[in-house]
């Protein structure tokens, strides 16, 4: 028998992709990949990543973002005027645990992309379209201090104080990859995000700050064999939170992240990203699921998008009884 509940202001996984394949014409356009690939593990803006939740039970989410704008290049490559139209479609499923008397998550979800680039390269104007499935993505998560795992029963009297947790997020290389281009929906490598966060609760209000930092392997089959990587990057993130009630509440979100150089056989990028983001998020309850809405744009830019995007989710929750 399967038990539906109503939707706490729990998290969902939201991991947006924003990277697309282009024709080798577009060199000049190369880093784009650099770019978006590691963006899109450094500049999440999730708030309520890990507040708790009765264990074992199921979360469906399906997520939609929009993305518009500038976008940003190393001063040496002769890459002008470049923006982006980057649309994400994705589904996760969540489910939570009891991980030694703890409260745990884990997760894991797939996005299907289209994106269009334009710009000029060396003054000629360049334009690619692409459309496809991303990188598999997947998280797991554990709150360490002041969220122990609980029943249904337990957790409508549970009140939130202060809670710290960690989390692993995974991306791994299932999306489109062709060897023979520069820009891919794939990476053909893989990226850990290990993560701290922390939350502090006073009556309808929460604070939470996030610290993590993003690794990646190496890509052999770059173009031309050749062999790609990319430094860490260090991610920042804090939210303020306002319940209004169970489920329905606001947050103002804002993130920073720096690092990222990339070396292209064996020749480093002359810059690395140094990048911001504010936005709003909203969660509304709609009987026992709940629907979000946020919105972001690019604070402070140096390699990368500056985007301004829009997103929505939908999630449904339900416990088995057993």
């Amino acid at each position: 028998m399967v038990r539906r509940l109503p939707f706490a202001p729990f998290s969902h996984m939201k991991r947006a992709v924003s990277v697309w394949s282009g024709p080798c014409a577009l060199l000049g356009l190369l880093a784009l990949l650099s770019a978006f690939e590691s963006v899109a593990r450094a500049q999440d803006l999730v708030p309520g990543a890990y507040t708790p939740a009765p264990a074992r039970i199921s979360i469906l989410t399906v997520t939609t973002v929009f993305n518009h704008g500038a976008t940003a290049f190393d001063a040496s490559l002769p890459v002008e005027d470049a923006s982006a139209t980057v649309g994400l479609a994705a589904v996760g499923i969540n489910r939570t645990l009891n991980l030694a008397g703890r409260f745990a998550s884990v997760g894991v979800g797939v996005p299907l992309v289209r994106g269009h680039v334009e710009g000029r390269v060396l003054q000629q104007f360049q334009a690619a379209t692409r459309f496809g499935l991303g990188d598999l993505t997947g998280r797991i998560a554990v709150n360490v201090y002041g969220a122990p795992a609980m029943t249904l029963r337990e957790f409508a009297a549970y009140r939130p104080t202060t809670i710290v947790g960690v989390s692993l997020g995974v991306a791994a290389p299932v999306g489109q990859y062709d060897s023979n281009k520069y820009m891919n929906l794939g990476t053909n490598r893989w990226s850990f995000k290990p993560e701290v966060g922390i939350s502090r609760t006073r009556s309808q209000w929460t604070f939470e700050g996030d610290i993590g930092a993003v690794f990646f392997t190496e890509n052999s089959s770059f173009v031309n064999d050749g062999t790609r990587q990319q430094a860490p990057i260090v991610a920042l993130q804090g939210h303020l939170i306002r319940a209004i009630r169970p489920g329905f509440w606001v947050a103002a979100d804002g993130n920073y992240w720096k690092g990222g150089r990339v070396t292209t056989n064996g020749i480093r990028a002359t810059q690395e990203q140094e990048n911001s983001r504010l936005g709003v998020t909203l969660a509304v309850p709609i009987q026992r699921q709940q629907v979000r809405v946020s919105y972001s744009f690019g604070a402070y830019t140096t390699i990368g998008g500056d985007f301004h995007s829009i997103g929505m989710s939908y999630s449904y929750v339900w416990a088995a009884r057993h």
